[in-house]
């Protein structure tokens, strides 16, 4: 599987970086080997006008933790960190959107 896969529609830009190198399982601890790959991509949006929609999503392994009492609240986590993370390098935050789509809208299985 591509670590990153960059898809030009004719309304967006789509840029699905995959979870295995963002996050460690039941985190939303930037693993500190992303953040470089995090950077070059806040660098190139920074100097584009667009909006950026950042989705999070989980696997299908249920948490219940204090912190995530559900994959909703991991997943809405994720990509609030990697928003924080985009408006740090530069990013107007009125450009940014979170969303946390849990493990509902799998972008692969959970067989590996």
């Amino acid at each position: 599987r591509e670590l990153i896969r960059v898809e030009r529609t004719e309304s967006w830009i789509e840029v699905e970086i995959n979870t295995d190198i963002l996050f460690p399982s039941g985190s939303a601890a930037i693993d500190p080997a992303a953040v470089s790959i995090l950077e070059r991509v806040a660098a190139i949006l920074a100097t584009r006008p667009w909006p950026v929609r950042v989705e999070g999503h989980t696997d299908d392994r249920p948490i219940r933790t204090l912190q995530f009492p559900s994959n909703w609240e991991l997943s809405a986590a994720r990509a609030a960190r990697i928003v924080r993370l985009l408006q740090e390098r530069g990013i107007s935050p009125g450009r940014l959107t979170v969303a946390g789509f849990a493990d509902q809208q799998p972008v692969a299985g959970n067989d590996t």
